[in-house]
């Protein structure tokens, strides 16, 4: 079976044209919004070999570069193991659209939710990027057990 392009959502499930034309819409020169994007890989289609590899050094190189820039805000893996959740900080739609298309997982990907988002009007701090902050990505290193 060959493998599709990925379905984009914002909000609702919809085609990926057609979500981005509705970014475009919501706000031509948006500066300095917050997108929660989770997605959805296909793993099929992914493998598990050297492709799998390369594919997760790229994305590591690319989330520890937008975190060290203030733009990655979080970032996790999903339990289940079937894709990522993180929060995105994006000049504008535009930025984002072509952010989320130049990632080298882009072709894995089965879906992708965008949602916009803005701090909570009772707690606006905690909404805010923070430029200052020092890197929270590190390099996966093994699971250690406690010492008995």
């Amino acid at each position: 079976m060959a493998h599709q392009s990925p379905r984009i959502m914002l909000g609702l499930p919809q085609r990926h044209e057609t979500v981005f034309l509705a970014l475009t819409a919501l706000g031509q020169g948006n500066v300095g919004m917050l997108y929660h994007i989770k997605f959805d890989t296909d793993n099929q289609a992914l493998g598990f070999g050297e492709q799998r590899q390369a594919v997760a050094a790229a994305e590591l190189e690319r989330a520890l570069a937008a975190q060290q820039a203030g733009r990655l805000l979080g970032f996790w893996v999903r339990a289940d193991l079937g894709g990522v959740i993180f929060v995105l900080d994006a000049d504008s739609h535009q930025a984002l659209m072509a952010e989320i298309r130049s990632l080298p997982i882009f072709p894995f990907l089965r879906s992708i939710e965008v949602s916009p988002v803005v701090p909570h009007p009772q707690l606006p701090a905690y909404g805010a990027a923070k430029p200052d902050a020092e890197p929270a990505v590190e390099r996966a290193s093994p699971r250690q057990r406690p010492a008995s």
